[in-house]
């Protein structure tokens, strides 16, 4: 029976439209004694490849979501982003205050 190892791994690479702005990409692998399976994941998509270990061999990556993103990290990013416009809102009104209260 095989012994699965675990390997698991954060990549940090700059965003190629910003590239001050860092992403990070995690990547785990399954290690079997004839086989393996990786996953690679920037948070929103993710890659899978299983395959077995053979010298010269080429493997090719799955896009598990098939270039859909997961509904969770859709509705997440959209709760970011209203919350973001509400803290926009937020933020010009106590600008105004400040400068009603600096006028009076």
């Amino acid at each position: 029976m095989e012994s699965p190892r675990h390997s698991c791994l954060k990549l940090e690479l700059p965003n190629p439209t910003e590239p001050d702005k860092i992403e990070p990409i995690f990547i785990k692998a399954t290690w079997y004694d004839i086989h393996f399976d990786f996953s690679i994941t920037n948070g929103i998509d993710l890659w899978v490849c299983k395959g077995f270990q053979q010298p010269g061999s080429v493997y090719k990556f799955t896009d598990v979501g098939n270039g859909q993103r997961r509904e969770e990290v859709v509705r997440k990013t959209k709760s970011f982003e209203r919350l973001k416009v509400e803290i926009e809102k937020c933020l010009a009104q106590s600008e105004s205050f400040i400068n009603e209260k600096t006028e009076f």
